[in-house]
């Protein structure tokens, strides 16, 4: 085995790996197995890892694409808070049996092609953001209207509805923010 790289330009090399002295780079024809993995393959391979490179990076972006697609644009959870200055309601009869005046905040949304709702926060304050979390994953652009409700036991009392919400806003009582899993898109 030579422990020169390339010896006297006429192809020879050593791969510190054996098997072939003298590999002739420019014919194929008569060389020894041994010196096609040695010397031919380690040098067509290195021709060819930036395009394998290339792909796999092309792979890895699609991939990225498609999950951002079906799993990063659903809504993660809506964010509401009162406006400044805006009186909270309180469950008056009911509430003064139980001592929770508080509402009990809950979101239905009318999608495209169905209806869905968040969970409910049972006698919380929106004077600062709460965050209400939707059940089954819809997406922003498929919800046509989004209503705030105070869920009572037998009924649940309109809060304020947003036909078409965009990804803020704010309407007369709250102002709101519609998060999505992938938020950084």
């Amino acid at each position: 085995i030579q422990r020169s790289s390339l010896k006297y330009q006429r192809g020879d090399c050593d791969l510190g790996i054996g098997g072939c002295d003298s590999c002739d780079l420019g014919g194929k024809g008569s060389l020894p197995l041994d010196c096609y993995s040695g010397c031919d393959i380690f040098h067509s391979d290195r021709k060819n890892r930036k395009r394998d490179l290339w792909i796999l990076a092309s792979v890895i972006l699609i991939l990225i694409l498609l999950a951002y697609y079906f799993v990063g644009r659903q809504v993660d959870l809506v964010d509401i808070r009162l406006k400044e200055g805006v009186e909270e309601t309180s469950d008056r009869s009911l509430g003064k049996l139980f001592n929770t005046q508080l509402p009990d905040y809950k979101i239905n949304f009318i999608l495209d092609n169905g209806k869905t709702s968040t969970n409910t926060l049972r006698n919380t304050s929106a004077k600062s953001w709460i965050s209400l979390k939707p059940k089954g994953s819809l997406y922003l652009s498929n919800i046509k209207e989004m209503t705030i409700v105070d869920k009572e036991i037998t009924k649940s009392i309109k809060l304020e509805s947003f036909s078409l919400p965009s990804k803020s806003g704010e309407g007369e009582k709250f102002e709101y923010t519609i998060r999505k899993k992938w938020d950084f898109f």
